[in-house]
């Protein structure tokens, strides 16, 4: 600033730069990304399942994934893939 003012000249008549900046901005945004968290739609252990004819029971989490344990166990639920 002390050696524009001293110059009597504005920043604004400074010579504009042609350079595009845009990758390196890009660059850095990209050095710097957060990861984002996984969110775990695991079945609640108080939840109740439905049972079914072999002791299991089941549900379906909000993400549409089903889920089983041992009936009336208390266990983990186990995702279900078929």
């Amino acid at each position: 600033d002390d050696v524009f003012e001293r110059q009597n000249q504005t920043l604004f008549s400074l010579e504009q730069s042609e350079y595009n900046q845009t990758q390196l901005v890009q660059d850095e945004m990209n050095q710097n990304e957060k990861e984002v968290p996984e969110i775990n739609l695991k079945p609640d252990i108080d939840a109740v399942g439905n049972p079914d004819e072999k002791g299991y029971e089941w549900v379906t989490s909000e993400d549409g994934k089903n889920w089983y344990r041992a009936q009336d166990s208390k266990d983990d639920w186990v995702e279900f893939s078929n």
